[in-house]
């Protein structure tokens, strides 16, 4: 196998060749010019030859040309995709994010935007400078196992260089599936999202103790499942109570005489924070149904 084990300049360019997002024409015209390479890497025929046999434009070789002598020669090459997960206590864009842009930006332009937007920084200053600013909450960054796409390839007895289009995409797909899947099985879990879960579960208002219990039930579950919980230990009471405060000033939640609810004009919003960590629990579960 070609990923595995290496084999000549030819099948290692055309490796490379096969993952260019460049345009078909020019891809075409590239595989002209790699096969018309020698081991030393030298062209056996001249542009001119290879644009009219192959039945290229003359713009099109030198644009291959030039991607050609972008690829690394060595054979011994390898790619390592390193998976990250992120999660956040608050998206400075969230209302952006969770916005329908037919209903809520209709007929409104640069004005409206750069006025919103300095609006927030203008608030934000303000209350830095009254000592109201409680910050944006903790965000955290976990990093996953890393993927060698030549060992991935190797196990599954994939020679990129041989691959149609179609067979390309499939591979290109499993690889995807499989990222995503070692970046759910780090993404850290926080306060917030896990706040936002409880709520917009809820079949009803929940005081702070009723929240904090669920929260607390929620967090010895995704451990059980071996979740990375981003809260440090001992405080994840104190942590569970900060965030009930932070979304009740956001106007996130509304606190009544019978508990906490989700604002019905901010459940979208809350829905998203929570998303994050019902998408690893989902996962979690399913992979230890999987393993038995």
């Amino acid at each position: 196998n070609f990923l595995a084990e290496p084999t000549n300049l030819y099948d290692h360019l055309q490796w490379q060749l096969s993952l260019s997002v460049a345009p078909e024409p020019i891809r075409n015209a590239a595989a002209s010019i790699i096969g018309n390479l020698n081991q030393d890497g030298y062209l056996t025929a001249d542009l001119e030859e290879l644009a009219a046999t192959g039945n290229h434009a003359s713009g099109e070789i030198a644009r291959a040309l030039q991607l050609v002598q972008t690829f690394d020669p060595a054979g011994a090459y390898d790619i390592e995709v390193i998976p990250v997960a992120t999660n956040f206590d608050r998206v400075m864009e969230e209302r952006t994010l969770v916005a329908n842009p037919d209903a809520d930006f209709r007929g409104r332009g640069g004005k409206f935007i750069f006025g919103s937007t300095a609006g927030f920084f203008v608030r934000m200053v303000w209350r830095k400078l009254q000592g109201r600013f409680p910050g944006f909450g903790v965000a955290c960054a976990n990093f996953g196992e890393p993927v060698s796409l030549r060992e991935w390839a190797g196990e599954r007895g994939l020679n990129f260089s041989r691959l149609d289009r179609k067979e390309l995409f499939a591979a290109v797909e499993e690889l995807g599936e499989e990222l995503t899947r070692r970046i759910v099985d780090v993404v850290p879990v926080l306060a917030v999202p896990v706040v936002s879960s409880v709520l917009v579960e809820a079949d009803g208002p929940l005081d702070g103790e009723a929240v904090k219990r669920r929260a607390l039930e929620w967090l010895d579950d995704a451990r059980a499942l071996g979740a990375h919980i981003a809260i440090r230990d001992g405080s994840e009471a104190a942590d569970i109570e900060r965030a009930v405060q932070s979304l009740r000033k956001r106007r996130l939640i509304t606190e009544r005489e019978d508990g906490f609810v989700a604002a019905e004009r901010q459940r979208p919003l809350l829905a998203y924070y929570a998303a994050s960590i019902q998408q690893l629990r989902t996962h979690l579960e399913r992979k230890r149904a999987d393993t038995g």
